[in-house]
């Protein structure tokens, strides 16, 4: 399920069947796919996408002042010693480099984006992978993936998508009196055929964009 928040409003969309609809499901993704992945807008961002797997690789970093560092009132450490600061950090999953005064620390997290199982099913249509993650037993969320050239694009439907305008696309309303806010749900269960018209008008236009590591 995709949730956007506008004006204190909630919008969100799904799917009551994985999509495109009887297409067949994908077992891995192709060997044109495969590869590592640099967000096009934050180096430190990363996708590695393999077999049948998407990962998301990011890597913080901060700088500090070795007298400027917070640490929790159980830890004791000496801040003046280089051994005691690195031993600290390397415990706690960072690469800590100190040079003087100055700490330069990073630390890799490591989340899985998309797996090829039961619950999320990869399809292919018309040159594109369609990520499908199982909400609950009636309703998937549903992203595009699409690679040209050497630019990955994954898209997620947006309320103001091309997709939500057709008439097979069934939107409630329901007004919530407590804290005056609105919530739409926009259920959408096209046929192939009609899926067919969605791919044309760029729907799933809510982009994250990577290009390829050289």
């Amino acid at each position: 399920m995709i949730f956007f928040v506008s004006c204190g409003d909630y919008e969100y969309v799904r799917f009551e069947t994985s999509q495109p609809d009887g297409t067949k499901e994908s077992k891995s993704f192709s060997r044109k796919t495969k590869g590592e992945y640099i967000s096009c807008s934050n180096p430190d961002d990363k996708l590695i996408v393999s077999d049948n797997l998407i990962l998301n690789s990011r890597t913080f970093k901060f700088k500090s002042h070795r007298n400027d560092l917070e640490f929790d009132s159980t830890i004791i450490v000496d801040r003046d010693v280089d051994e005691e600061l690195s031993q600290l950090f390397i415990r706690e999953g960072y690469d800590i480099e100190i040079i003087g005064d100055t700490i330069n620390a990073s630390q890799v997290n490591i989340d899985t984006v998309f797996q090829i199982s039961d619950n999320q099913v990869l399809k292919k249509f018309r040159g594109s992978y369609f990520l499908n993650y199982k909400e609950d037993e009636s309703f998937w969320n549903v992203s595009r993936l699409n690679l040209t050239k050497d630019t990955l694009l994954i898209g997620q439907i947006s309320p103001s998508d091309t997709l939500l305008r057709f008439d097979f696309v069934d939107k409630h309303e329901e007004f919530n009196e407590s804290d005056s806010t609105t919530t739409t749900e926009y259920s959408i269960n096209p046929s192939k055929k009609e899926f067919k018209k969605l791919v044309k008008p760029n729907s799933f236009d809510k982009c994250k964009c990577y290009y390829r590591k050289q």
